[in-house]
């Protein structure tokens, strides 16, 4: 477009070798982009007095005018008639006129017939002209068709961008914009006067001073009669009270006087006639005089008035920010808000921030901030209880400031939890006084579910370090039980005993001595007993909640340890290519083909390769420590456990003999069986308290974002190309951030909290939570309206995880073309879980599914399960085994393989235990 920046030197070079056609079209261009930016002013001016003097009612013979002498100019009776009835308001006749004509039409006429459409009724469309018309239409009046319009518009000129007819359209629509640069918007004006085949006394404005008196003369011996009038009171030159003029318009008369006011300096009656212009029912003379008492109340101070000016016609209708100049009421609030906190200031930034630049929210929220320390207030919702501020604004602030976005660094709110249950509150009461509860609605729904969702997924991360002792509890080792009846009968039989030894106990647990613990054991053969068998009725408890097949082992190995933590340490390095894979046999680090080709020059490519591959086997013996290490389990006593110096688990759970005999001050003569269970649980979580906060401690210091920053500083030392560097370091740091909340993530998973087993989720919550870990985004294509009971959430988070990463790792695809598709179905107590992801291409189904035929086979076998399980490393199906049969403690069947259409699927039956999955439809 002849607006835009051009290298015309370049074009023109390219279409000096072209047809005649394309380069008139490339000069036409070339003079209105100079016309218009004043640019290229000498050449400019060389071509239009060459080529207009030849081409005469061209582009260039218009602009002739600029420079002189020229003095044919002419005005036809059709243009005539169709300016003079539209000085007088008849705009309905002016609008019919262009739409009934057959003769050629300059898109100044479409202009006319568009404004004019804008105080017409009915303006039906018939024809491409119509169409075009009623776009203007909707264009102009800044309605609700406004954007749908302006993009029709944009798609129509482009594809008939080489025709002038066009070119004009744009430029007015250019125009049309309200922009801060005022100069911008005379320039096109000038531009579309000087290039439109209607000739009206207003083009001598842009003309040669030489030629304006001539060219008045001969616009008044031509016929024209109101436009002339108009002419003379935008002159000055006639009162608006003259009886000349009764024929016009009383809202154009009115506007061209007020024009005529402002520019000779009289602002006390041009500013009452821009008032009253801004009141007029006629949209497109309202709309100019608004923007123009906006700018003069910014430019003599009156920042208040500007900001209520301003404040109404957006509220009113949020599209005439396109026909106002918006930086001058965000300039007015800025300066009432430096010197005075007034909400009808933040209610201007707030509006600028949701229709002008999202940007300005930094400057809202410190406003926000400030407005409630004042206050002195801590909730939104009581700080209008004097009712300082009206209805409205009480509403705005509600809706539009106490937003999560503007609250959230408000310091009364702890959390994100705190801000979004303050909206919900705000919501409620909007809901009773706003007229759009249907929006408001939305949002309640929205906030509640990712309330829901934020809950659901602390409660999965915070039930990853779990361990279900509940077989104990409901008497399952019956050798257990009887040991405990004897131990109670034994204690009963010599309690006065009993309590010495446990006071004696105490004082050696506080010397640390263990040779009078002997001493005394060897004197007293009764309390050895007792203590003997406690030991032994603990060390079994222990053992239970440490290894048994739902204990704290199994779950880690489950849910952290195999897929989990590897997958989320490596993440955000895997999306920015700064790892890849290790061959399992060989221990080869896979070159890194991505920065190697990005960074590498000829006497650093070995350097390059060899910092990546560290940092690879870096992130693999970091991962591997926490692992096969760190995260491990131990009850045995340090010294007798016979750990190497590299062996640190943090799961440590071994207890002297006397720290056991010690808890029995803790059993009640009358605890029941269930109730020493229960003393020794608690007992047992309290060390693992102790373990988790030694175990986030140790990720903390050894999984920091500093290792991605020695590895910045590693490749910057070896990397001289800075632009090179630069793209890499990019990565490298989204790379950190997103490392930083992955760890923060993983610290979260060793946290143990209580939740309510009562509640209930969205099965789409669990797909949701499953998704977002692996960075998927996947929709449950059925099943939505059934509900997981709460403490079974996680096991049904952690199928789908195995699911979803089993077809990252094993489809051979990027994540971006897998088409996953799952769906859930409850039906007779039957759970059925339907899932398929496509493949990378194959040669013959039956090789794949005989290449996985093992699994098949083996799956269902608990021998061969438990051992892929402990093996530190088992195939996914293994674990969806064990969270089915163990965990959720159900019957199940299933079936796996690769279809004819290059899929995987997977059929999942399950017995559902009555409670587990609810059907929210179903009628009880």
């Amino acid at each position: 477009m002849p607006t835009d920046e051009y290298e015309f030197e370049h074009i023109f070079n390219f279409e000096k070798n072209s047809t005649l056609i394309d380069l008139y079209v490339c000069c036409c261009d070339f003079v209105t982009y100079g016309v218009l930016h004043g640019k290229y002013n000498s050449l400019t001016k060389e071509i239009i007095e060459v080529l207009g003097k030849r081409l005469v009612n061209s582009i260039f013979y218009k602009f002739l005018d600029i420079y002189g002498p020229k003095h044919n100019w002419n005005a036809n009776k059709f243009d005539i008639n169709l300016l003079d009835n539209y000085s007088k308001g008849n705009y309905e006749h002016c609008y019919l006129e262009v739409k009934s004509t057959n003769e050629e039409l300059d898109f100044s006429h479409i202009e006319i017939a568009a404004k004019s459409a804008c105080r017409v009724k009915e303006t039906p469309i018939k024809n491409y002209k119509d169409k075009l018309i009623a776009l203007l239409k909707d264009f102009l009046l800044k309605k609700d068709g406004y954007h749908d319009s302006k993009n029709e518009i944009f798609r129509i000129q482009n594809k008939y961008r080489d025709l002038s007819f066009f070119k004009k359209l744009i430029l007015f629509i250019d125009m049309s914009e309200v922009r801060t640069d005022s100069n911008i918007t005379s320039a096109l004006k000038k531009t579309l006067y000087l290039i439109s085949e209607i000739n009206s006394p207003f083009r001598s404005e842009f003309i040669h001073k030489d030629l304006k008196s001539d060219f008045l003369i001969r616009m008044n011996e031509s016929g024209y009669k109101e436009t002339n009038l108009i002419w003379k009171v935008y002159q000055g030159d006639i009162c608006i009270d003259d009886n000349s003029l009764t024929s016009i318009c009383h809202e154009r008369k009115l506007s061209y006087h007020c024009k005529y006011l402002m520019s000779s300096g009289n602002t006390s009656k041009g500013l009452e006639a821009l008032s009253n212009l801004a009141l007029q029912k006629d949209e497109l003379i309202s709309y100019e005089a608004s923007n123009d008492l906006l700018l003069y109340y910014n430019s003599v101070g009156d920042d208040f008035s500007a900001i209520d000016l301003y404040n109404r016609l957006i509220l009113k209708n949020r599209n005439s920010v396109y026909i106002l100049v918006n930086e001058k009421a965000l300039h007015s609030a800025e300066r009432i808000i430096r010197s005075e906190l007034k909400l009808e200031a933040i209610i201007t930034l707030s509006l600028y921030s949701r229709f002008v630049d999202s940007s300005l929210s930094s400057k809202l929220r410190a406003a926000f901030n400030s407005l409630m320390r004042i206050n002195e207030c801590i909730d939104p919702l009581r700080i209008n209880d004097d009712n300082k501020w009206s209805d409205e604004q009480n509403i705005y602030f509600l809706r539009y400031i106490c937003t999560p976005k503007i609250m959230k660094f408000f310091k009364h709110f702890r959390n994100p939890t705190d801000i979004d249950k303050c909206r919900i509150s705000i919501c409620n009461y909007l809901m009773t006084v706003d007229k759009n509860k249907d929006l408001i609605g939305n949002e309640l729904k929205d906030i509640t579910k990712k309330l829901v969702l934020r809950d659901a997924t602390l409660q999965v991360a915070q039930s990853k370090v779990d361990a279900d002792i509940s077989s104990l509890k409901s008497g399952e080792n019956e050798a257990h039980t009887s040991l405990y009846h004897k131990y109670m009968t034994l204690v009963r039989a010599n309690y006065d005993d009993f309590e010495k030894a446990m006071s004696l106990y105490e004082v050696i647990e506080i010397l640390k001595n263990n040779s009078l613990d002997l001493a005394y054991v060897e004197r007293n053969s009764s309390q050895d007993e007792i203590s003997q068998i406690f030991i032994k009725l603990v060390r079994t408890v222990l053992e239970e909640f440490s290894f048994g097949e739902k204990g704290l082992n199994a779950n880690i190995s489950t849910r952290i340890r195999h897929g989990h933590l590897p997958n989320t340490v490596r993440r955000s390095l895997l999306d920015e290519n700064l790892i890849t894979s290790i061959s399992e046999q060989s221990k080869i680090v896979k070159t890194n083909e991505f920065w190697l080709e990005k960074l590498a020059e000829k006497n650093n490519i070995d350097n390059i390769n060899r910092i990546f591959n560290n940092f690879t086997f870096l992130i693999n013996d970091l991962i591997y420590t926490i692992n096969e290490q760190v995260l491990q389990v131990s009850t045995l006593d340090e010294s007798l456990a016979n750990l190497s110096k590299q062996e640190k688990p943090l799961f440590l759970y071994n207890p002297t003999d006397i720290q056991i005999i010690l808890l029995q001050k803790r059993i009640n003569f009358s605890s029941t069986y269930n109730e020493f269970i229960n003393v020794i649980e608690a007992w047992l979580w309290n060390i693992t308290q102790d373990n988790l906060h030694n175990i986030r401690e140790y990720i903390s210091s050894h999984l920091s974002d500093q290792i991605i920053s020695d590895f910045i500083s590693e490749v910057s030392k070896v990397v001289d190309d800075k632009e090179k560097l630069y793209d890499f370091t990019n990565a490298a740091n989204r790379a950190k951030t997103s490392f930083r909340k992955d760890i923060n993530t993983i610290i979260s998973w060793f946290k143990k909290k209580e939740f309510n087993a009562s509640s209930s989720f969205d099965f789409e919550i669990a797909v949701q939570i499953a998704s977002q870990a692996l960075l998927l985004d996947i929709e449950l294509e059925n099943g939505s309206y059934l509900k997981i009971k709460g403490d079974k959430l996680s096991c049904f988070v952690d199928i789908l995880y195995i699911l979803y990463e089993n077809s990252i790792s094993k489809s051979g695809l990027p994540k971006k073309q897998l088409e996953i598709s799952h769906s859930v179905e409850l039906k007779d107590n039957i759970l059925t879980i339907s899932y398929k992801n496509k493949c990378n291409e194959y040669e013959s189904v039956q090789e794949m599914n005989s290449n996985i035929q093992e699994y098949i086979d083996s799956y269902g076998d608990e021998s061969k399960m438990m051992l892929l399980l402990h093996s530190e490393g088992g195939t996914g199906f293994a674990k969806i085994w064990k969270v089915i049969t163990k965990d959720l403690g159900c019957k199940h069947k299933i079936n796996f393989g690769f279809t004819d259409n290059y899929f995987f699927e997977v059929l999942i039956s399950i017995h559902i235990k009555k409670g587990y999955i609810v059907n929210e439809n179903s009628i009880s």
